[in-house]
Formats: C-alpha cells, sequence, structure tokens
C-alpha cells in the first residue's frame, strides 16, 4: 500500500513516523494497547516486515524493550496511549539513559483544547521524562496547512540522536485528534505530501547517519615503567571484549574484567584476572605505589575495586567509552575518549609499546592461586555456592541476566571463569530492583537464544507482570529464584544490628508461595534445597524447550557467615604471596 493512502491526517502522520523508523533498520515495536495511540498501532500492526511485541503492563514493556535493545544494540520502539500510560515507562527509560541504551519512545496525547480542562485521560506528555531523553519532539494534530517536511526531518534527527555514539533515549510525542482512524475509508492524501516526494520515491533514510570520525591522540600518555593495568567495565558487544583482550595480550597488561565486560565468561586469556574483587583482599596491590589505569568501557560492580583506586596513586586514569558520562566516581581521571571502543584500541597500539611482563606475571601467579583457594574452598549451601554452579553448569553461547543487590554481586566475586561465549546482563545502569525479569525476556527474544535469570524472591515479585511476557517468548529460560525471604543485601550494613527495625522495614520478608505463581503461569516449577540438587535440576531444565523456575529454599542461609570464611582463608593466602 502507498503511504499516501491513509483513512485520515492522523494515519497518513503515523505512517511516514514507522517508515522512517523503518528505513532505519528499526523494526522492533512494544506496544501497550490503548486508544488514543491507535494511528500508531494500526500503522505498526498492517506492516508486516515489523517485529511486534504487545504487553498489557507499560512498564514492562519498556524493560523487555530494553532488554532487546541491550542485545541487539539496536533502538526498540515504545508505543503507548495517552494519560499516565507513558508514565510507566520512566524507570526503563532512567536505566536506559544511565546506560546509554538506545529506546524510540512514541507517546499518543490528546489535542491542546482538551489540557487543563480536565478532560480523561489527559496529563501534559511535554518533556514528560526530563533530561533522561536526549531529545523530545511534540507533534501537534496534523492539519492540512501542517508541514510534513519539517515533521519527517524532526524525527530523522531525532533517530539519529538515539543511534549515535553515545547511544540514548528520544521521545516524540504525537497529539492525535479525533476521529483517529475511518473504518473502511482510505483516502490520497498525495496533494499534502509533496514536499516530500523524493523521500517517498526513494528507499532511504530523510537524513544520512552520521559517521563516527572520532580521533584518539594520546601521545606519551603512558610511562612503560609505572604498574599498568586495564579496568574492563561494562561492554555493550563481543567485538568490544574481543578487542579488549587482543589489546591486552599484545601489551603485556592485565585485565580486571568486570562481570558484565562479557569477558569472563567467554575467554580464556592468562591476561584476565578473573577474581580481581577478591585479589584486592591480598596485599599484592599496594596503594602507596604508583599505577596507571585504562579504563575500558562504563561502571562496574565491585565495590573493593573502586575503593582501591580511591586510595591509591593513580598516576594516569584514562577512560575510553561509548556512554553518555566517563566512569570517574572516585574522581581520579586524567582524561577521556569518546567514541569506537574498538576503533579506539586499534589507534592505542601505534602510541603504546609493550610493557614490562613482570607486574602482569606477578598478578598472574596471584590469581592462579587465589583461583585454587575458591575452588577447594568447603562451600555450604547457600547463595554463594548457587552462584558458583550457575556459572559452571550454564550452558555454551547462552547469557546471564541478573538481578540487582546480591546477584550481581555475587557473580562478580565468584562465577567461575570460562571461554563458553556467555554474556551477563543486568541493569546497573542504575541498579533498580524494576523490570528484571522483562528485561531478560526482551534480551532473549533480541538475542535470539536461551539463557537463565539470577533473580532474588523480592525482584521477582516487584516484575510478576512480565511472566505474561516470559510465556509469549519463544526463548527458553530457566529463572533460578534466591529465596532467602527478603532482601538479604541489607545484611551487609550497619541497620542491620538494629533487629528492632531491620526486619520489617529493611529485609520485608514477603512468606510467598512460588510454586503457586508457577501453576498460574503454567511454568514448570523445581524447589532445590540442596547445591548438588540444584546442580543436577539446572543442567536437566536447560535442555528444556520450555522456559522454568527453579526455587532455591535459602531461609536458613547465612551468606554473611560463608563469605567471610572465604574471605579468611583468602587473607591468609596474602600472606604468604
Amino acid at each position: 500500500m502507498s503511504l499516501t493512502q491513509a483513512s485520515s491526517f492522523n494515519e497518513l502522520l503515523a505512517n511516514i513516523i514507522i517508515e522512517e523508523l523503518f528505513r532505519n533498520k528499526i523494526d522492533t515495536f512494544f506496544i501497550s494497547p490503548g486508544s488514543r495511540s491507535t494511528p500508531l498501532t494500526s500503522s505498526v500492526a498492517s506492516n508486516k516486515k515489523l517485529k511486534k511485541h504487545i504487553h498489557f503492563d507499560e512498564r514492562g514493556s519498556a524493560f523487555a524493550a530494553l532488554g532487546y535493545a541491550r542485545a541487539t544494540g539496536k533502538p526498540s520502539v515504545l508505543i503507548c496511549t495517552s494519560g499516565s500510560a507513558g508514565a510507566n515507562y520512566f524507570p526503563a527509560i532512567c536505566e536506559a539513559s544511565a546506560d546509554s541504551v538506545p529506546l524510540i519512545v512514541l507517546t499518543a496525547d490528546r489535542p491542546p483544547e482538551l489540557h487543563n480542562v480536565l478532560a480523561n485521560q489527559t496529563m501534559s506528555q511535554q518533556n514528560l521524562f526530563g533530561d533522561k531523553v536526549k531529545a523530545f519532539y511534540n507533534i501537534e494534530p496534523f492539519e492540512k496547512n501542517s508541514s510534513l517536511k519539517e515533521i519527517l526531518s524532526n524525527v530523522s534527527s531525532l533517530i539519529q540522536q538515539a543511534t549515535t555514539v553515545p547511544t540514548g533515549v528520544v521521545h516524540i510525542n504525537c497529539m492525535f485528534r479525533e476521529p483517529l482512524v475511518f473504518k473502511n475509508s482510505k483516502k490520497d492524501y498525495s496533494k499534502y505530501t509533496s514536499e516530500i516526494s523524493n523521500w517517498l520515491k526513494s528507499d532511504k533514510p530523510f537524513q544520512k547517519k552520521k559517521i563516527d570520525k572520532s580521533k584518539l591522540s594520546l601521545g606519551s600518555q603512558f610511562t612503560n615503567s609505572v604498574r599498568t593495568f586495564i579496568i574492563a567495565g561494562a561492554l555493550k558487544t563481543k567485538k568490544e571484549a574481543d578487542a579488549v583482550v587482543k589489546f591486552a595480550e599484545a601489551y603485556n597488561l592485565p585485565v580486571f574484567a568486570d562481570i558484565r565486560s562479557g569477558i569472563r565468561m567467554s575467554h580464556k586469556s592468562k591476561n584476565i584476572i578473573s577474581y580481581y574483587d577478591q585479589f584486592l583482599l591480598t596485599t599484592v596491590l599496594d596503594s602507596k605505589k604508583s599505577y596507571q589505569v585504562l579504563h575500558v568501557g562504563g561502571n562496574i560492580v565491585s565495590k573493593r575495586l573502586l575503593l582501591f583506586i580511591e586510595k591509591a596513586n593513580i598516576e594516569k586514569y584514562l577512560v575510553l567509552h561509548n556512554y553518555t558520562n566517563a566512569y570517574n566516581p572516585h574522581h581520579k581521571m586524567t582524561e577521556s575518549y569518546l567514541g569506537s571502543i574498538e576503533k579506539m584500541l586499534r589507534q592505542l597500539p601505534k602510541q603504546v609499546e609493550p610493557f614490562d611482563k613482570k607486574f602482569l606475571n606477578d598478578l598472574i601467579s596471584c590469581n592462579a592461586k587465589l583461583k585454587s583457594t575458591i575452588e577447594k574452598h568447603d562451600y555450604k549451601f547457600s547463595e554463594i555456592s548457587i552462584t558458583r554452579v550457575l556459572s559452571q553448569e550454564v550452558k555454551n553461547n547462552s547469557f546471564i541476566c541478573s538481578a540487582n543487590s546480591l546477584s550481581v554481586r555475587l557473580l562478580d566475586m565468584y562465577a567461575d571463569s570460562s571461554d563458553k561465549n556467555i554474556q551477563l546482563v543486568a541493569n546497573r545502569g542504575l541498579s533498580g530492583i524494576d523490570g528484571t525479569i522483562a528485561t531478560a525476556v526482551g534480551y532473549a527474544d533480541g538475542s535470539r537464544k536461551g539463557g537463565t535469570l539470577l533473580i532474588g524472591d523480592l525482584a521477582f515479585q516487584h516484575d510478576l507482570n512480565s511472566l505474561a511476557l516470559l510465556k509469549k517468548s519463544t526463548q527458553p529460560m530457566v529463572i533460578v529464584l534466591l529465596n532467602n525471604n527478603g532482601g538479604k543485601i541489607f545484611s551487609y550494613l550497619p541497620i542491620a544490628q538494629n533487629k528492632e527495625i531491620y526486619t520489617d522495614y529493611f529485609e520485608t520478608p514477603q512468606n510467598i508461595s512460588f510454586e503457586n505463581i508457577a501453576k498460574q503461569h503454567d511454568l514448570p516449577y523445581n524447589f532445590v534445597s540442596s547445591t548438588r540438587q540444584f546442580r543436577e535440576i539446572y543442567k536437566k531444565r536447560q535442555t528444556s524447550k520450555q522456559s522454568a523456575i527453579i526455587e532455591i529454599g535459602l531461609q536458613d542461609s547465612n551468606v554473611i557467615k560463608e563469605q567471610k570464611k572465604i574471605e579468611k582463608e583468602i587473607k591468609k593466602l596474602g600472606e604468604i604471596l
């Protein structure tokens, strides 16, 4: 059907917006039902080339779109109706903004005359998401004298902003006046589209994408006699992870690889210091000595590494990144470069000589001894033992999506290293509890492969609506549910000593039957009460084509006590190195 054939001006406008998205190779839409968004939804629904994900819960839909965009590196598009619907996108938009994930948000709105008069389902969508979006564009109701060229130009510009490094979120608000569409009544609107006739005749985007021409000019940034290491923060693609490892090997540099870097569980390289968080319990790295750091990517999970950087004498701290902001909470950064990480790492070798191997070899030797200590530890049934088994038994060429708080921290500290090509996904832009199940489903659909979701009982309950998304997904997922009956992450804080308020106000046990929840959603379910039992069931569930829930009964575990036992062994190791 011709783009100029539509039942109304609303539909004509929607057709043009959706077509420009498609021409920019943006073809995946997450739609929540609603009336005012009918022109946008109808346009997407009638285009067989587009991928559609329908979910009744806007918050879950937004996190699914976030997960999908993480997996593909391309923007997902969100569509919702007027009123408070768009406000439910806000948590996911905050996360996407903080972690530079590309999203395009299309909200529908009532016309200006219905604002500020108590009209039903009407609230201002103007700059609804504030500074959490890179750009906002409001399209008023389309009239015969409206400029389609101006609208198309602005929409195209926002698409470029969403997809240009640093990628992020853009918001387009469409104010539709009734009638939204007409039944079975297509008109030819070609006389109103003459100013965009060249675009209509072509199949190209209205604007050409800007090419990244960033140049890295380091000069002699590093001194070869100073101890130098790489911190690999959150990376977005396997190619970025490969580039970091290749550079480290070529220049004799150790890599402290964050669990979200995609390095720890997808590469076997002697340069990777896999247990770097535990490493800092030893005396091998002396904060009084001088260091140089090349930080590649985004943020990190390890608080110990952050504290070390804060205390250490860091002569140079160079950040190469493709995020909105360079990682610098310790305020030690001396210089940062924004652009393609792969390109920048290719430029660096021209300016940096290989480093002496002694520092690297010392760290490799210590890491090997530390790895042996962790492997030989007599693990009790706890969150730690489950985390280790999960990292050992996770299926090759899959992913692990982790909730925040305890889950991602334990993975960062105790996950086994491997070369299985496992990507670790987590919403660490703001580290919120929101939308973890939806994010995992979106990532599975975007990556087109099954995976594992490691999640605590509170985060699971927080996103129960998204089990409906899981049922629709074609990618099987094993949900490993750490049920320690509350927020055990707070037990690490001083407030845990205040017994009068700690349990009710912080730990907040819920005493929920997760088996009944699994039955409600027709999901296979297992309850396990030992590490050995979990290993057997987890391996079996990963061979199934059906998603399932494995509940880990951890009400009696003492994760802090177990962690202290391991750390005591590691500290003893540090005394003899």
